[in-house]
């Protein structure tokens, strides 16, 4: 292939990081969009473990989803999104996956922990703190309606079988 003497020449310019930059910018988009849905608020009320001390329910949950939103599959990865987000306005604090793992055990329930069996999807019976995810829900699912209604939409939902046999 023969190209044209007359290209213009293309300067490259290497510049050094800057703290302002971060791998993670597409997340403060999202997080902004949260924040503009009122989830942080929505997320405090319906699930209310935290109360006042620490971490926000709201910042343990969003830190969470917003790591998988980026691709993060281990509770590990927020500290990373910790370090990248702190200097780029982050519109909530992320808490450290200690943190978040004791924040975890609030969901966990051993009794219902006992009947997964190894290598099998498992839906435990909801709990009080389970609960409240029906109302967040609810929320996000109003929110999108009300910026994109609809005239028909399809709802993918898995339940515990033993439970729908049991009413």
């Amino acid at each position: 292939m023969i190209m044209p003497e007359n290209l213009n020449k293309i300067d490259i310019e290497i510049m050094e990081k800057t703290p302002e930059a971060t791998p993670y910018a597409g997340a403060l988009p999202f997080m902004k969009m949260c924040e503009g849905m009122g989830l942080a608020d929505v997320i405090n009320k319906n699930l209310n473990i935290r109360g006042s001390k620490g971490y926000k329910d709201s910042e343990h949950i969003l830190s969470m989803v917003t790591m998988q939103v980026l691709g993060g599959s281990t509770i590990d990865e927020l500290e990373i999104l910790k370090q990248n987000l702190q200097v780029s306005g982050s519109p909530f604090k992320i808490p450290s996956p200690t943190a978040a793992r004791d924040y975890m055990s609030n969901f966990h329930d051993e009794e219902e922990a006992k009947k997964q069996k190894q290598g099998q999807s498992y839906i435990p019976q909801m709990n009080e703190h389970l609960a409240g995810f029906n109302a967040i829900h609810a929320h996000i699912f109003q929110q999108s309606y009300h910026f994109r209604p609809l005239l028909s939409i399809t709802l993918d939902q898995e339940y515990n079988l033993d439970i729908a046999k049991s009413e």
